[in-house]
């Protein structure tokens, strides 16, 4: 039912608590929205009345928003959620009246660590959601600030300034938590800008930039450093001397890091090796990518809502199995795989390390059983056991098994554009390589081709393939 939460802690309240709550709706600066001090009238006159108007949606959102000419939910649910806010901001001005020694400790606690982390996330969330866009800028982080800032100075004028004479220590930890801010959501943006080509129009790019060549007083602060660390990088000022000194501060003040702060930066650096990977193919990175992930499974930040993400689950099986780390790779996969919500990828993961331990058998046990699903998992599968086969040089047995595929590919008319093109490239060229096996110049004819074809699936593989041939 919408609103019953607010309705359940609105009830909470004393008459005398509630009388106050309703002088405090009246207050332009802890609340500009008329209907807020409305709901909290009609929950004052009548409690019941109230309740029976929140299962009757309609009724109540036509009383709240006269002017509407048609029922809109949404902005009924939207009305509950500013209540809630504004709820939580009166539960703090009644402490901060109880107990008047810790005042500048809750205002700090509330205003700087809760509720502005709380809103800058959801803002920076909704930046990077929209990937498309061309253009971003600062203001709405800047009309949060104002407004805590704002919220936290008028309540300043209800108490006795003796109260807060470290008040400059406060203020500045809410300027010092804006600017750590906009730094987080800069480097979001530059990283979408890196890995997916995206370009934006940083309105505030040149401050986070002055501020951290200029301030010297903040030089000493851990999270300031690796701020000035990963925002040179991500100007594409990228080397592994700078990266190493950044890993080193990250893991050495780790623990001290609040639970999304150690999975942003950890993240980073993360981004960081497969950036450099992508632009110098360093085998060398390949291990450190696999140090970082071992990290963040150790800490526990890949898993969200007790959910570990599909792609990074292959991702991370597929640099386990690269590093011949199998027997790594066979815990990952069972201890992780209750996190998944697409358990066909703990399959193909264990055909996939079967394949490259060269147990064929028991690959082929689960394959037959499997493969001829008409799904993705299924293709995956199968491009896996025409692998083993040609790795044990069945080549006829492999060539029919590979017409077979191609046909099941094309008579399946839900499979997306993308899967039909990568699988059957890998069709076409696995079929090539076999047939050419024994000419050298067709298989560099190949060689070429698959250098310039970034979208055939196993590109890699078949590439090593030729290579073996041509040498």
């Amino acid at each position: 039912m919408v609103g019953e939460k607010f309705f359940l802690n609105i009830s909470s309240l004393t008459h005398t608590e509630l009388n106050s709550c309703i002088r405090f709706s009246r207050v332009d600066v802890f609340n500009k929205r008329e209907e807020i001090i409305q709901t909290l009238e009609l929950f004052k006159r009548n409690k019941i009345r109230f309740f029976s108007l929140l299962k009757d949606e309609k009724k109540l959102f036509f009383l709240l928003f006269p002017n509407e000419k048609k029922f809109i939910k949404k902005c009924l649910i939207d009305h509950f959620h500013y209540c809630m806010l504004f709820f939580e901001d009166f539960v703090i001005h009644n402490e901060l009246q109880k107990n008047k020694e810790k005042r500048l400790e809750i205002l700090e606690q509330f205003y700087a660590k809760k509720r502005i982390e709380k809103e800058f996330l959801a803002v920076n969330k909704k930046r990077i959601k929209i990937e498309k866009a061309k253009k971003t800028n600062i203001d709405s982080f800047l009309n949060l600030y104002l407004m805590h800032k704002s919220k936290f100075y008028f309540l300043l004028k209800e108490f006795d300034n003796e109260v807060f004479n470290e008040i400059d220590l406060a203020v500045n930890y809410l300027d010092k938590y804006y600017f750590f801010s906009k730094m987080n959501a800069f480097q979001e943006l530059e990283s979408n800008s890196l890995m997916n080509n995206v370009t934006y129009e940083h309105v505030f790019k040149d401050e986070i930039v002055e501020k951290i060549n200029f301030e010297a007083k903040n030089g000493n602060d851990v999270l300031f450093k690796i701020y000035r660390y990963t925002i040179a990088l991500y100007n594409k000022d990228f080397d592994f001397e700078r990266y190493l000194k950044l890993k080193k501060m990250v893991l050495d003040n780790i623990g001290n890091f609040e639970p999304e702060l150690k999975k942003l930066v950890l993240s980073d650096l993360s981004n960081y090796v497969s950036y450099m990977y992508n632009k110098n193919a360093d085998n060398k990175l390949i291990q450190e990518s696999f140090e970082i992930l071992k990290i963040q499974i150790k800490m526990k930040t890949l898993i969200d809502n007790n959910t570990f993400p599909d792609a990074a689950f292959s991702q991370n099986v597929r640099i386990a199995l690269y590093l011949k780390e199998y027997e790594w790779a066979e815990n990952f996969i069972e201890t992780h795989k209750k996190y998944l919500k697409n358990t066909d990828l703990v399959l193909v993961s264990k055909a996939d390390l079967l394949y490259n331990q060269a147990k064929y058998e028991e690959l082929y046990s689960i394959v037959k059983n499997r493969a001829n699903e008409k799904k993705i998992e299924g293709y995956n599968l199968r491009c896996i056991y025409a692998k083993a086969l040609y790795d044990q040089q069945k080549f006829e047995e492999l060539n029919i098994f590979l017409a077979n595929f191609s046909t099941a590919l094309r008579r399946k008319k839900e499979n997306s554009e993308n899967l039909l093109s990568s699988k059957i490239g890998f069709i076409q060229y696995l079929s090539r390589i076999v047939k050419y096996l024994n000419f050298n110049s067709k298989l560099k004819v190949l060689q070429k081709e698959l250098s310039e074809n970034k979208q055939v699936f196993h590109r890699n593989w078949l590439i090593s393939k030729i290579n073996i041939l041509i040498d």
